[in-house]
């Protein structure tokens, strides 16, 4: 099991106890989701902790409010852990053909990427940059 296969494990747990729909329910598997996904982020080699608040901002942003009112579907749901685990994939290495992004994501993600490109790992930044090319991002 890779790294990324099992946050998306330990991720399904959390979001199994989310069927409730209650606030206590939904703050605690919110609190639990982005505590695991910010744990991860930081293992990730020279990935700055600046990058790191960004992409946890970014998510709260986008997906932190639907999650929290309950009135999320569970493919919203599912497009918010993805987002995560696809920003692990990227940043770890492991970003996979049929791993995407919306366009408004690769933008965020090129933003903050290049933000923080003096205070990356060199090889991780050139494995970043290389998806990038690949999916059109950087031209």
């Amino acid at each position: 099991m890779t790294n990324i296969d099992k946050f998306f494990s330990d991720i399904s747990g959390i979001l199994s106890s989310t069927y409730k729909k209650d606030s206590a329910t939904l703050n605690e598997a919110h609190s639990k989701l982005m505590n695991l996904f910010t744990r991860d982020l930081s293992r990730c080699p020279g990935i700055t902790n600046e990058l790191a608040a960004e992409l946890c901002g970014y998510w709260e942003e986008k997906y932190g409010n639907p999650f929290l009112s309950g009135k999320a579907t569970s493919e919203q749901n599912e497009e918010a852990v993805r987002w995560m685990g696809n920003v692990l994939a990227l940043f770890t290495g492991c970003f996979e053909d049929n791993m995407d992004f919306s366009q408004e994501d690769w933008n965020e993600l090129k933003e903050a990427v290049s933000a923080e490109s003096v205070s990356m790992d060199m090889q991780v930044l050139s494995e970043i940059m290389s998806v990038f090319v690949s999916r059109g991002i950087l031209t």
